[in-house]
């Protein structure tokens, strides 16, 4: 009858379960991206933008992407901006979609493995519901912690599976979800050493043999699966140092790592029981280690193993839930450090199961022989998962942009440097800009060290028109660690040009294109400064460069062009123009410029009246006639072939449309005098013509 209970049961569980899961988090698709990371997951990625494509796919299979490989990752997030588009909302709900199925997933297989309906029940609440988990499922960075969850528990059911029919396409499948989940995100390399806790309990695999063999027998079937997670682990290390993420440990020595990591594990236990002060960021704690109260913190550590493995020889599931805890952690403790955070509240989301483990089974037992345990204990877990619920729901509430979270970051924690600066540009975002520059100062003196703070602070500084300070900043910028440099050299080059400092203008942008031979907005910057000063032939042999490197960066051509005639190269803009014009397929703008120069330059070895004409006509055939420059240009060349009749006619619907469109006086002005240079029968010219605009509207 117990059963049959049991079993009548578990279809409302599932319900129940996923109907938690989803009133808690649905506010989620109403969430904003976050001003962390979520420029590099998403929004500033074009690979990730442009939906499913070859490029893309070969892009996250040989490449790495914010410090990690994690192909699997960046696809399920390519395949969101192909179904939805960068709308955020799509983004976080299907982040809920695969935490709910995580929830229902993990109580299958922990009811399957254990026969416990009500205890794997309880570990599934506490999965879906508890508020260190909310970083996971409301971050769309955090995308990869749900999603190696899922192949996570898919492998363990397979393994499960495995175990109980012994069957090699069990093994295969096993195998193959573990390298999916290392391909999302690779902290799974733990996974074969808890498939060892598991074969001690639940499965019970270690009695009725010698203990060592059958331990031996069981590392051994484990094999391929240990193999897959050490390579995993050394593309994960190289990937690392390779994109600099590892660099931190440059900063902070092996002690202070250690105090961390001790430290950390009982945070996160601690935060477990008692879910308060999360934040989005948790500064590295003092660089100052203090023997004592480490060693105090790694004795406790030492205790609670102790005791857990003393009770266990009774309740094993003591030691596989308080060792899966602490192995499944030690990927992102710290030893190694990834980053400046001490610690991060997604690195709990798959650890926290084994926590889970302890208190349900512990609860189970308890409601066995308590004298009123059956009405008791089941209270207690409903209020548990109450309260759980209510603290989510707070804690959710902060995610729902950038500011409030980063305020409540800096709440909650003192000397947040990175909180100060990522809630600076919600704030310029609300034009509170000196809020954002005192923010940015307050970081500073947390860490003053940190290169890429003082760029961007320059940056703050120069919008606020405070030049002087921003220089100041971008100079003690240089020197401290790459790429600051080459941002502070090009910023600095920007205020002294700005300044009107050409000298030191053309200094700092020349030490950028040393830092970066390949930089094109190097290029077009110094291009731009010598432009300035007249220098024009330095400037063309610049933008020329930029034109190599960005064959498709409109406003280089521009310039170049406009360089080049300034120089008195009116041939080899000429020649430019026409290469425009000839791999871009005729597009308007750059043929009505070019059409203009043949018709008006004073040099006859350029002017080419008919092909000024057949060039006229299609720019103003593609665009209607309804161009006040286009159709001005068509009446230049038909005065340049004689035509002046018709040059008349067009000159005056040029000035009808320069009206009626409100163009500047001075554009209305020019139209004006070429018209009456027609009506006296005398064709316009100019030794030189620029105008920018023309081939930008090409685009």
């Amino acid at each position: 009858m117990s059963s049959c209970l049991r079993q009548y049961n578990v279809p409302w569980i599932h319900v129940a379960l996923a109907a938690a899961a989803v009133a808690i988090y649905w506010p989620i698709h109403g969430f904003e991206y976050i001003n962390l990371d979520d420029m590099g997951y998403v929004t500033g990625n074009p690979y990730i933008l442009g939906g499913l494509t070859l490029d893309g796919l070969r892009w996250v299979f040989t490449s790495s992407h914010m410090g990690n490989w994690h192909p699997l990752t960046s696809i399920s997030h390519m395949l969101d901006c192909e179904l939805f588009g960068p709308d955020s909302g799509a983004h976080h709900l299907v982040n809920l979609v695969f935490h709910v199925t995580n929830t229902l997933l993990l109580f299958e297989v922990l009811r399957r493995c254990t026969g416990a309906v009500w205890a794997s029940a309880f570990v599934a609440a506490a999965f879906a519901l508890h508020p260190l988990h909310v970083e996971s499922v409301a971050w769309v960075s955090a995308r990869k912690d749900v999603l190696s969850m899922f192949f996570w528990i898919l492998a363990m059911g397979a393994y499960f599976a495995y175990v109980r029919r012994t069957r090699a396409m069990w093994y295969v499948l096993t195998f193959l979800a573990l390298a999916a989940g290392l391909m999302a995100k690779p902290m799974l390399m733990t996974v074969p050493a808890v498939f060892l806790l598991m074969d001690f309990w639940p499965l019970q695999r270690l009695t009725g043999r010698p203990f060592v063999k059958t331990i031996l027998l069981l590392v051994w079937e484990k094999l391929p699966l240990f193999a897959l997670s050490l390579a995993s682990g050394v593309v994960t290390l190289l990937t690392q140092r390779y994109s600099g993420a590892v660099a931190g440990m440059r900063f902070f020595p092996l002690a202070n790592r250690i105090a961390n990591a001790v430290n950390s594990y009982l945070t996160y236990a601690a935060k477990t029981f008692w879910p308060a002060g999360m934040a989005v960021f948790y500064p590295y704690p003092s660089r100052q280690v203090t023997p004592w109260p480490v060693m105090a913190a790694a004795g406790l550590l030492l205790a609670i193993t102790a005791v857990i493995f003393k009770l266990g020889r009774r309740r094993p599931y003591l030691i596989t839930g308080w060792l899966w805890y602490l192995v499944t952690l030690f990927p992102v403790i710290g030893i190694l450090q990834v980053g400046e955070q001490g610690m991060a509240d997604r690195y709990t989301y798959i650890p926290l199961t084994g926590l889970f483990l302890i208190v349900a089974w512990a609860g189970r037992d308890a409601a066995m022989v308590c004298r009123f345990g059956r009405l008791v204990i089941p209270a207690a877990a409903a209020l548990c998962i109450a309260a759980m619920a209510l603290v989510t729901r707070v804690q959710l509430s902060y995610w729902r942009s950038s500011l409030p979270l980063f305020e409540h970051a800096l709440a909650v924690t003192d000397n947040n440097h990175r909180a100060h600066m990522c809630i600076a540009k919600p704030l310029v975002a609300a034009g509170r800009i000196d809020e954002a520059i005192q923010h940015y100062y307050e970081g500073m003196k947390v860490s003053p060290n940190f290169a890429a703070g003082h760029v961007e602070l320059g940056l703050l500084l120069e919008k606020a028109g405070r030049l002087d300070e921003a220089a100041r900043h971008f100079n003690m910028a240089l020197g401290i660690e790459p790429p600051a440099p080459l941002r502070a050299h090009y910023n600095l080059g920007r205020i002294k040009a700005a300044q009107g400092n050409t000298d030191k203008a053309v200094e700092h942008f020349r030490k950028v294109l040393q830092l970066s031979p390949a930089y094109a907005d190097g290029y077009m910057a110094l291009g731009n400064v010598l432009a300035a000063a007249g220098r024009y032939d330095e400037a063309a042999e610049h933008y020329k460069q930029v034109v190599a490197l960005a064959a498709d960066y409109i406003p280089a051509h521009n310039r170049l062009i406009s360089t080049l005639l300034a120089a008195g190269k009116t041939r080899e803009a000429v020649e430019h123009l026409e290469w425009i014009v000839q791999a871009k397929g005729d597009p308007p703008g750059p043929s009505s410029h070019l059409a203009w120069i043949l018709a008006t330059n004073s040099d006859r070895t350029v002017r080419d009246p008919a092909r000024s004409l057949e060039l006229a006509q299609k720019a103003c055939e593609r665009t209607g006639y309804d161009s006040p420059e286009l159709v001005r240009t068509l009446a230049a060349a038909l005065a340049s072939n004689g035509d002046f009749g018709e040059a008349v006619r067009f000159a005056e619907k040029a000035l009808d449309l320069a009206r009626s469109q409100q163009l500047p006086d001075g554009a209305v002005a020019a139209i004006e005098k070429q018209l009456d240079m027609y009506r006296q029968g005398q064709p316009y010219t100019e030794p030189a013509a620029g105008g920018e605009e023309e081939v930008g509207s090409s685009q």
